[in-house]
Parts: C-alpha cells; sequence; structure tokens
C-alpha cells in the first residue's frame, strides 16, 4: 500500500509551515467560497445598510434588495469587493489540502461564481426595475462586466496560493493593498465615529497593509538568494494597489458629478490614469509603515531561514536518485514553488 493509498497519511506540506494533507471535503468548498465572496468581500457594503434600501442616486431609486453595488456610483465599493472577495475563496483552497488540486480550484471558482451570479442577477433585476440611468444597457453591462473582471483575477490571485511560498506571498501582498481598504470601510460603519472624526483612517490603513506586507515578505523569505530579487515587486503591488483604488473614486466622483473637463468617459478614465500615478509619487502617504514593513520582513525572513534545518547529505544522495520505481508522486506547493 503506498502513500497514494491514503493522501492523508503522511502527505507533503502545502505552503504552509506546519500543515499537512488534510482538510475539508472538496464538495464544502463551494458553498463556503459563495458565502465567503459575498458576505466577506462585500461586508463593508452589507454593513452600511445601503444593500436593502431606497437609495436614490444619480441613476434612478432601487426600491428593493441590491445584494451587490452594481450601480457607478459604488464603484470603488464594486471593485474592492469583488477583488477581496475572490482573493480569499482562491485561498480558500487550503482548507482542502487532501483532494488535487484542479479539483479545489473547479471548486473555489465554481463557488464564486455561483455567488456572483446570483447576486448580481438580483441587483441587476432590481436595478431594472427602478428605471433611471443605472438600468441603462450600456451603463449597466460596463458595471457588471467590471465586477467579473474584478472577481475572476481576485480569484486567481487567491488560488495561488496552492503553488507554494510565493504564490502565498504574492495573495498577501496584494491583500495588504485591498485588506486595508476592506477593513477601514468595515470599520467605519461599526464603530460610533462622525464624518469629521476621521483622523485615523490613514494610519489605521498603512499600518495595517504594513502588517500584511511584513508576513508576505517573511513568507517570500531570502533562500534561495533570486528570491530577493521579487522583494521590490511585493512591495510594490499593494503600493499600486492603493493608487488604483483612489483613481477608481475619482474615476466614479467624474462620472457621477459631471466636473468641468471631464467630458463622458474617455476623459475621466484618462484623467482617472493621471491621478493614479499622482497617487503612487511616495510623498502622497506615509511612508514610515512601509519601511517598517520592509525592515521586519526582512528580519523575520532571516529568523525564519535560521530556523529551517539544513538538508542532509543523505537527503540529498536521495533526491540525486531517478525516480524509475515510485511511479507518478504529487508534489507539494512549497516543492513545486521551489522549482
Amino acid at each position: 500500500m503506498t502513500e497514494h493509498d491514503h493522501p492523508n497519511e503522511a502527505g507533503p506540506d502545502t505552503g504552509a509551515p506546519g500543515l499537512r494533507r488534510r482538510g475539508l471535503p472538496v464538495a464544502a468548498l463551494v458553498p463556503l467560497s459563495a458565502v465567503t465572496w459575498w458576505v466577506v468581500g462585500f461586508l463593508p457594503w452589507l454593513l452600511s445598510g445601503t444593500a436593502g434600501s431606497d437609495h436614490p442616486g444619480r441613476g434612478g431609486g432601487h426600491a428593493g434588495m441590491l445584494p451587490v453595488p452594481l450601480t457607478v456610483e459604488e464603484l470603488g465599493s464594486l471593485v474592492e469587493g469583488a477583488a477581496f472577495g475572490g482573493l480569499l475563496t482562491g485561498a480558500l483552497g487550503l482548507l482542502a489540502r487532501s483532494a488535487p488540486r484542479r479539483q479545489v480550484t473547479t471548486a473555489t471558482f465554481s463557488g464564486t461564481v455561483l455567488a456572483a451570479v446570483t447576486t448580481g442577477a438580483v441587483s441587476v433585476t432590481t436595478l431594472l426595475g427602478g428605471g433611471g440611468v443605472a438600468a441603462e444597457g450600456a451603463v449597466l453591462g460596463m458595471v457588471c462586466l467590471v465586477g467579473a473582471v474584478c472577481t475572476v483575477v481576485g480569484w486567481a490571485v487567491g488560488a495561488a496560493v496552492m503553488l507554494g511560498g510565493t504564490g502565498v506571498s504574492a495573495a498577501l501582498a496584494v491583500s495588504a493593498g485591498l485588506g486595508s481598504a476592506w477593513l477601514i470601510g468595515v470599520l467605519l460603519h461599526i464603530l460610533p465615529v462622525g464624518p469629521y472624526d476621521l483622523a485615523w483612517v490613514t494610519p489605521v490603513r498603512g499600518w495595517s497593509g504594513a502588517g500584511v506586507l511584513a508576513m508576505a515578505l517573511i513568507v517570500l523569505g531570502g533562500r534561495p538568494a533570486r528570491r530577493l530579487l521579487l522583494w521590490p515587486l511585493l512591495v510594490l503591488i499593494p503600493w499600486f494597489v492603493e493608487s488604483g483604488m483612489t483613481a477608481v473614486q475619482y474615476l466614479v466622483q467624474s462620472l457621477t458629478t459631471g466636473s468641468a473637463g471631464v467630458p463622458g468617459l474617455p476623459g475621466a478614465l484618462d484623467a482617472s490614469i493621471e491621478v493614479f500615478w499622482l497617487a503612487s509619487a511616495p510623498d502622497m502617504r506615509p511612508v514610515l509603515p512601509w519601511v517598517v514593513a520592509i525592515v521586519v520582513g526582512a528580519v523575520g525572513a532571516v529568523l525564519r531561514s535560521r530556523g529551517q534545518p539544513a538538508p542532509t547529505a543523505s537527503a540529498r544522495s536521495t533526491a540525486s536518485v531517478p525516480n524509475v520505481d515510485r511511479g507518478p508522486t504529487s508534489a507539494s506547493p512549497v516543492e513545486e514553488g521551489e522549482r
């Protein structure tokens, strides 16, 4: 009897230290992914109370349930919720470590699509019933396309955790940008703060993102040395994600208020791209959290590498012997990532 007969016994690691190939059944990932994408990803939207109330807006009211914000006015909430929710559902694959990777990714993707289609259909029906600009086919189609693209991209980033340490660090880096904005959205709706008591927003957003970025750097590590070449990329990912969210908010403001000098969607997009690069300048946000994240990540990576035992001579000799009698084996995500 081989290891393949009982994958739950003595299976390889999955990329997270100390975790073995055991976990949830694949079938459980479908409903879990669906709930995670909607309830967790769009938690700030659901907490706002707007999802189930009459919301006039510029494009007409919606008298009914609006599970996801498929309106131009809430495009920022849609991008954030769809991308962050998709990232979380993709990462849920780590909960089913005993199943083949293809089955796991299919299950998480199916659950994500199920949630997106169901909630999207309800929202579209509500908006069509309300009439106005929001119910126009071109506008509604564009907003739905944005939500679909953000969902798929977010899921792909989250599913990268199945590839090993590099994939986990990439997902954490994206979460450092999206998750900090998501956290602020949640806190704004659960804390008793007024509209002018927002001095805490920038520090909380900066330091929460820095904490996740430090985790990403520690997971990536510096062994082998070529991984150090990926460190600047990991730092730039959340930096540009935050700039992108700022640009989306400017785009929404341009389209909904009809700002002077912004002649429709093409002009608004051009102006938003310019805002993106302006928001990416180092003097547009506090740099200290990012510096601390890099320092903590470097220290943590060094300590983590020292805690990892070096391969023994017998292990190296075993690895050098061609695998001719063992048959096909399933490499762990960490092993594949190292390759």
